[in-house]
């Protein structure tokens, strides 16, 4: 099975930007992050997922970006390195609009959703794909 997918059926999930509406340093900053999704949860859970995380901190919060990627682990480590100079400290980023915008797009090209990628494939491909899948899911319930 191709890696991508592979890594994107076991880490699927969206990479986010948050405006918490703080100031640091004189300057407004966005928190940058990663959710993973299971495979029973839909967007909309995950987003409610989101809110109740972050929503007692920052109750005013506007979500920026939310891009379901194939791998948010992979994903969210290379959007930091491609934001690495506007970086705060951890998940934190001073505001640059074009930068981020820039980081989400590039990351949402390398690391597709699970769903477009699977839609391009071939019949025959996608059988190979579910047996492997079921392969692992036996794998999973041994270990």
């Amino acid at each position: 099975m191709d890696i991508l997918l592979k890594n994107g059926y076991k880490n699927d999930g969206y990479i986010y930007c948050i405006d918490p509406k703080i100031m640091v340093n004189g300057r407004s900053v966005v928190k940058i992050g990663k959710i993973s999704m299971k495979m029973e949860e839909t967007e909309i859970d995950v987003e409610n997922k989101l809110a109740s995380r972050y929503g007692t901190y920052y109750p005013d919060y506007d979500l920026l970006y939310f891009e379901r990627v194939t791998d948010c682990h992979l994903a969210e480590k290379e959007l930091f390195k491609i934001l690495s100079d506007i970086r705060h400290k951890k998940e934190m980023f001073y505001i640059d609009i074009e930068k981020i915008r820039f980081g989400f797009n590039s990351i949402k090209e390398k690391y597709p959703d699970i769903d477009s990628f699977i839609i391009n494939l071939e019949l025959s491909e996608l059988n190979i794909i579910n047996n492997e899948i079921r392969v692992l899911e036996i794998d999973e319930l041994i270990n």
